[in-house]
C-alpha cells in the first residue's frame, strides 16, 4: 500500500468521522424530517452512522501502518515521535486559540469556564469544550510510544506477537465494558478517559505494525531466495551478500535462478560484448 493509498483511505475515514458527528444524534436527525429515507423505522442517515463508527480504528490502523513503513525504510530507524507529536499539538493549539474566543462570544456561560477546565482542555486531557477532541491526546501518545513498539516487535517471536495481540484484544473489550458500567461523571471517565482511549486504540495500531513488519519480512525472505531461518524479524534488512571472491568460484546464471528479467538483460550484454 503506497503513501497515496493511505492518504486516500485516511480521507475516507475523515469523511466517515464527519458523517458520524453530523448524524449520530437521533433527535438532531429528526429535526430535519423533510426528505428523510427510513430503514426499519429509523432514518437511513442515522443507521449509516453505525457503519461510520469504524472510522477511528481505520485511521489508527493506517497511522500505525505508515509509521511502521517509515521505521523500516529509515536507515537509523528513528521516527522522531517527539517532533511529530509537537507538530500535531501545535496545530491543535492554533485551532484552540481561534476556537475559544469565538466560543466566549457565542456561549460565555460555557467558555472558558474555570482555569482548571481551560488548562485541561488546552492539554487535551479533557474535551468538554469539544467532544471530538477526545481523539487527540491518545493519538499523540501512540505517536510517542511508536518507537518502543517498533523496536520490540522487530526482535519478538511469532508466539510473543500472538500473545500480545490476545492481551490487547482482552484489554480492548475490557475497557469497552468498563466504560459501559461506570456512571456518568465518574472521575475515571472525566480525568482518565484519555488513558482508557489510548489503551483501547493499541489493538488496531499494533495489528498494523505487525502487518507491515510481516510484509517487509516476507519480502526480504523472498529477496534472499526463501531462506528466512529462525531469526525471524530480527534478521530483516540483514541479507547476506557474498561476492565471487568469497565463494572461491565465479558467479553463474544458476546463482540467480528465478530472476528471469535480470538474466535476460545480462545475456544481452554478454552477447553484445562477444560480438
Amino acid at each position: 500500500m503506497t503513501k497515496s493509498d493511505t492518504r486516500q483511505l485516511k480521507g475516507l475515514a475523515i469523511l466517515m468521522m464527519l458523517w458520524l458527528h453530523l448524524f449520530s444524534d437521533e433527535e438532531t436527525v429528526y429535526q430535519c424530517s423533510y426528505g428523510l429515507t427510513y430503514f426499519n423505522g429509523l432514518p437511513l442517515v442515522y443507521c449509516l452512522t453505525r457503519l461510520a463508527s469504524c472510522c477511528v480504528p481505520i485511521y489508527i490502523f493506517l497511522g500505525g501502518y505508515g509509521l511502521a513503513a517509515t521505521y523500516q525504510t529509515t536507515p537509523d530507524h528513528r521516527l522522531h515521535g517527539g517532533r511529530r507529536a509537537l507538530a500535531l499539538m501545535a496545530n491543535f493549539w492554533l485551532i484552540f486559540l481561534i476556537f475559544i474566543p469565538i466560543g466566549c462570544m457565542v456561549n460565555p456561560d460555557l467558555y472558558p469556564g474555570s482555569w482548571q477546565t481551560l488548562l485541561l482542555n488546552a492539554t487535551a486531557v479533557d474535551y468538554s469544550y469539544n467532544g471530538a477532541w477526545w481523539f487527540l491526546l491518545p493519538y499523540v501518545l501512540l505517536t510517542l510510544t511508536a518507537q518502543f513498539f517498533m523496536a520490540h516487535y522487530e526482535q519478538s517471536s511469532r508466539r510473543q506477537d500472538i500473545v500480545m495481540i490476545g492481551v490487547l484484544a482482552f484489554v480492548h473489550v475490557g475497557i469497552y465494558l468498563l466504560k459501559s458500567m461506570l456512571p456518568e461523571g465518574h472521575w475515571l471517565l472525566t480525568y482518565g478517559s484519555w488513558l482508557l482511549n489510548y489503551l483501547s486504540m493499541l489493538l488496531p495500531y499494533v495489528v498494523a505494525i505487525l502487518g507491515i513488519f510481516a510484509i517487509w519480512y516476507f519480502m526480504s525472505v523472498r529477496a534472499n531466495g526463501g531462506g528466512g531461518g529462525a531469526g525471524g524479524m530480527a534478521k530483516f534488512g540483514t541479507a547476506s551478500t557474498h561476492s565471487a571472491k568469497d565463494s572461491g568460484r565465479p558467479t553463474t546464471f544458476a546463482d540467480v535462478a528465478g530472476a528471469d528479467e535480470e538474466k535476460e538483460e545480462l545475456r544481452e550484454i554478454v552477447d553484445f560484448l562477444r560480438e
